[in-house]
């Protein structure tokens, strides 16, 4: 992986592709880059392929500091700039949703398109009053426990393959709990 280094935070990303309308993949909540693997070498016979590991995931630096969409949008829009890439599609899953509309509002002219898979950007209040419980657990003792049985229930079907949704989730679990 590649890195550039933001107010002291090392930023890991992959890059593939050619010089042609740049899209950057922005994973979602406890994920990172390889998880747009089959998206990035898909694109990349036609597009620069930008896909990142945000502060707090994957390779990137994980320091301990208040992690937000706000502050993830401005790492993008950095990372964006210090790479070159002239008004890149933004692509984001779960919560790299909420992160692509973030950076397009708080960096206007930057994004040529968005483009949101699953994303976390409207939450109904029944739903957010649900949630509330597991998010405060998520910062208590036995957050793992927490947040492995979230991720198993509520990201998967029961069609899915057994062995991958443990791989998965067992992945997404060895993001800290500070993050």
């Amino acid at each position: 992986m590649k890195t550039l280094v933001r107010d002291g935070v090392r930023l890991c990303y992959t890059e593939s592709g050619t010089n042609a309308a740049p899209i950057v993949f922005v994973h979602g909540w406890c994920c990172d880059s390889s998880y747009f693997a089959p998206q990035a070498a898909h694109f990349s016979a036609r597009h620069r392929v930008v896909s990142i590991d945000q502060r707090g995931f994957g390779a990137s630096d994980k320091p301990a500091q208040d992690y937000t969409i706000e502050g993830f949008a401005d790492d993008l829009a950095w990372i964006c700039s210090e790479l070159g890439l002239e008004r890149p599609a933004l692509v984001g899953h779960s919560m790299g949703g909420a992160i692509a509309l973030a950076t397009a509002a708080r960096h206007p002219g930057l994004a040529r398109a968005i483009a949101l898979c699953d994303p976390a950007v409207i939450v109904p209040e029944a739903l957010r009053k649900s949630m509330a419980p597991f998010i405060e657990a998520l910062g208590a003792p036995g957050h793992l426990e927490i947040a492995r049985r979230f991720m198993s229930e509520r990201l998967f079907s029961p069609a899915d393959d057994a062995g991958r949704r443990e791989r998965i989730v067992a992945h997404m679990c060895e993001t800290p709990q500070h993050v």
